[in-house]
């Protein structure tokens, strides 16, 4: 195949692998329905998942040990949210909402047209691959098959939008910042993906993704 131009002027020549956040991409994830019934209201929700959850989000995620024992010093702290650390520890299966299979069928009609895959998800380590908490869904989660490789946050305790979790993933996966397309649903990863180099492309559904892969040549469109 000749070199290829895209409609922007971009060279895409170099193209030949695509890098997917799997969070609210590929596996639906949500905290608010299982905590909206703790709370009496939407702002109150909301003022607990900016303050109090952010701090148990990253014990566990930058923490080395279980679940429990990264978040006993956060049970210290807020004593009188104990029954919303435990929703955290006991119930993280429910924040995984389904596998998103329209999103997932883009990644197996790439994978056939021989573009390799990878994935960049800021996930805490305790809690991936997802199937380990839900294995009466394991059958669903056969599609991370197709990635080559994953890069898994809470294994570098690096996070997205963070440059070095970018270079530390195409460092692992041993790829440019020019082969590799990015594709995330938060428009401040996708931002510092474009700014170290990589064609990043914002999530907001399939059937806008498959139609930007193929003005990149990177999916066939359908005949006319």
């Amino acid at each position: 195949m000749g070199p290829r131009n895209d409609d922007l002027g971009l060279d895409l020549s170099t193209l030949d692998a695509v890098i997917f956040d799997m969070g609210s991409v590929l596996i639906g994830w949500d905290v608010r329905p299982p905590y909206r019934e703790h709370f009496a209201s939407e702002e109150e929700l909301e003022t607990f998942l900016r303050g109090p959850f952010r701090e148990i989000y990253d014990a566990v995620h930058d923490g080395d040990g279980t679940i429990a024992e990264c978040l006993a010093p956060v049970r210290t702290r807020y004593p009188e949210s104990e029954h919303l650390i435990d929703l955290y520890q006991n119930r993280w299966a429910d924040f995984v909402t389904g596998v998103m299979h329209d999103t997932v069928q883009v990644a197996r009609d790439l994978s056939s047209s021989g573009v390799t895959l990878f994935g960049l998800t800021n996930w805490p380590r305790q809690v991936w691959p997802p199937q380990t908490l839900l294995p009466e869904q394991s059958g669903e989660f056969e599609f991370l098959d197709l990635f080559e490789d994953i890069w898994v946050s809470g294994h570098h305790k690096l996070r997205k939008p963070d440059p070095a979790s970018y270079h530390s993933a195409l460092s692992r996966f041993e790829r440019s910042p020019e082969s590799c397309v990015f594709i995330d649903d938060l428009l401040v990863n996708v931002t510092a993906a474009s700014q170290i180099g990589l064609e990043a492309i914002l999530f907001e559904g399939a059937d806008p993704l498959r139609r930007r892969l193929e003005q990149l040549e990177l999916l066939q469109g359908k005949p006319q």
